[in-house]
């Protein structure tokens, strides 16, 4: 009776090296394209909240002067400081907007939207200080007159521009310097009351 002897050719000590640097290297590569892709999601939530919170006050502001029968602008601590009264025979404002940088704009020293609106310097890899949410500035002008234009002098002392600076800048790497990334937002508001108010 004849036996065939059988043969198993297996990996070589070689080959199974050169296997396991193959797929070393493909795992790695898998982990950090994960890893950026997992960052860019997780900065395009930051991006979100700030541009949110960026719309929601300039919104919210303007529609509170455009209501307001007496507004006067003025600074305080480097921001803009807006107050606002409801009745103009009353001595005292009836909501003071200011702006710090741990808190962002405050109304009667609370956030806006009866105290939901937060600043985003909280949140997701916010809390420690991977990602840091600034307030840059804060700041409300008038537009200079046209020389060429004197009837419209009244329409321009009657506009209020209002500017908003947001910054976002990840610290996940101290060894990495990465520029911060700006948010402006802005608009111009036509105080209806004090264009009224030059006629009388």
């Amino acid at each position: 009776m004849n036996k065939e002897k059988l043969f198993y050719p297996g990996f070589t000590l070689l080959e199974m090296g050169a296997v396991v640097v193959v797929i070393s290297i493909i795992g790695v590569g898998i982990i950090m394209t994960f890893q950026s892709i997992m960052g860019a999601y997780r900065m395009d939530i930051i991006r979100q909240d700030i541009r949110h919170y960026g719309n929601t006050v300039i919104r919210e502001i303007s529609e509170r002067i455009r209501k307001a029968e007496k507004v006067e602008f003025s600074s305080y601590l480097g921001f803009a400081k807006i107050e606002l009264w409801e009745d103009a025979s009353n001595p005292t404002p009836s909501h003071i907007i200011k702006a710090n940088e741990e808190e962002g704009i405050l109304i009667n020293y609370d956030p806006l939207l009866d105290g939901e609106l937060r600043f985003p310097a909280r949140g997701e890899l916010r809390e420690n200080e991977q990602y840091k949410v600034k307030l840059e500035s804060f700041t409300t002008y008038q537009e200079t007159e046209p020389p060429n234009r004197p009837s419209l002098s009244k329409v321009k002392r009657a506009t209020r521009y209002i500017d908003l600076v947001l910054s976002m800048k990840p610290e996940v790497n101290p060894n990495i310097i990465v520029d911060k990334e700006e948010f402006r937002f802005n608009r111009n508001i036509f105080i209806a009351n004090q264009f009224l108010a030059e006629y009388n």
